[in-house]
């Protein structure tokens, strides 16, 4: 198996198990906690404002850290997280299970980002970005499908520890993974300077604004039409 198959293959694994968890958390709060619409709504804000609160800077840490470790302990992390949910009788305990994995999936996302160039070709590059986003989107469409089926089979904990062996499965992929990074792409040490360059680039660029402003407004569209299903 080539490295790049490796690591689209832990991602999709991840991802997969991703959509198991939260399908089995969202059975958790409505069926066995009697959760009403404002308990759903917590779930949902515990994952995502990670997202929107560390994404800058945890990019930048990983743009810095060697991606692959930091790749691996994302994923370690966040398997023996979603474990600790089998013991989660609360809504706070779920709440805070669920943004300790989110913080550890801000620091995955652009260390794997950062893997892909190294690992494919130049002239190679676009397809594989392309391959990785199809992917993704198969599984938002089958996950759904396979999560109800677990979930009704066996309960919501076997579909926890199914998620965790995901993340478990991920980072033996990754740590298969042999590349090192050319001194050529080694990150600048002025942190403060980085984040304030990409701010002023965000805010300065209209097509760059455009882009990001426009995936603002519709990851915040399907998370309150997530939240009302």
């Amino acid at each position: 198996m080539t490295p790049f198959r490796r690591l689209w293959l832990g991602q999709t694994v991840s991802l997969l198990g991703d959509f198991v968890a939260l399908f089995a958390v969202q059975v958790a709060v409505v069926f066995r906690m009697h959760g009403n619409a404002t308990d759903m709504a917590s779930v949902f804000i515990a994952s995502l404002l990670p997202s929107i609160v560390l994404g800058p800077v945890a990019g930048m840490f990983a743009d810095r850290w060697d991606p692959r470790r930091t790749a691996i302990a994302s994923d370690m992390a966040r398997g023996v997280l979603v474990l600790l949910l089998a013991c989660a009788y609360t809504l706070p305990q779920i709440c805070a299970i669920s943004f300790a994995v989110s913080c550890f999936s801000s620091f995955f996302a652009p260390a794997r980002a950062i893997t892909l160039p190294l690992l494919v070709p130049p002239d190679l590059l676009l397809a594989a970005n392309a391959h990785m986003q199809q992917s993704m989107q198969v599984v938002r469409i089958a996950g759904p499908a396979v999560a109800s089926a677990l979930v009704a089979t066996f309960g919501e904990r076997v579909c926890y520890a199914a998620d965790g062996a995901t993340f478990f499965c991920s980072a033996l992929l990754l740590a298969s993974l042999r590349f090192k990074r050319p001194a050529s792409q080694a990150p600048p040490r002025d942190l403060f300077h980085d984040l304030g360059a990409g701010f002023g680039f965000l805010f300065t660029d209209p097509r760059f604004s455009f882009v990001v402003f426009s995936m603002t407004a519709g990851t915040f569209a399907a998370g309150c039409f997530g939240a009302l299903a």
